[in-house]
């Protein structure tokens, strides 16, 4: 597993939609933020969605699937500039760290770490960054 670290994803480009971000506000009764600013939650959407893989591909690229279990264990967003609705940014990451444990009840499992970016579509600094882990449960 530690291979897999500093692997990278295929990257992409996300757009803040603005019916999207007005339909997500409203759902979650959050107030839209002023200015043309984006939600501080589409640091996580616009990775996630972003990175270059859909969940499967990710637990695949890890040697995991949807039925052996997999659980979302953190998120930390880290913001250095704001987000506008409207504007496209692009996204970058890689796995930063894989650490095997053992459980009495969950058994070997791998907790994985990776980190999202999110730039302006000119390039430049990132603006933000995402930082996940899942847990993947090893059978067997």
């Amino acid at each position: 597993m530690q291979s897999l670290v500093g692997a990278r994803f295929p990257g992409g480009i996300f757009t803040v939609d603005p019916l999207e971000h007005r339909l997500f506000c409203d759902s979650t009764l959050s107030p839209e933020p002023s200015v043309g600013r984006a939600h501080p939650i589409y640091v996580y959407h616009a990775t996630r969605a972003g990175m270059g893989l859909d969940i499967d591909e990710f637990l695949a690229l890890c040697g995991s699937s949807a039925a052996d279990g997999p659980m979302f264990a953190f998120h930390e967003s880290r913001i250095t500039g704001p987000l506008y609705v409207g504007r496209s940014y692009l996204v970058d990451g890689e796995i930063t760290e894989v650490t095997r444990k053992e459980g009495r009840k969950t058994g070997v499992f791998d907790i994985v770490r990776f980190e999202l970016r999110l730039r302006p579509e000119t390039g430049g600094e990132p603006i933000a960054t995402s930082v996940n882990g899942f847990i993947l449960p090893r059978r067997g």
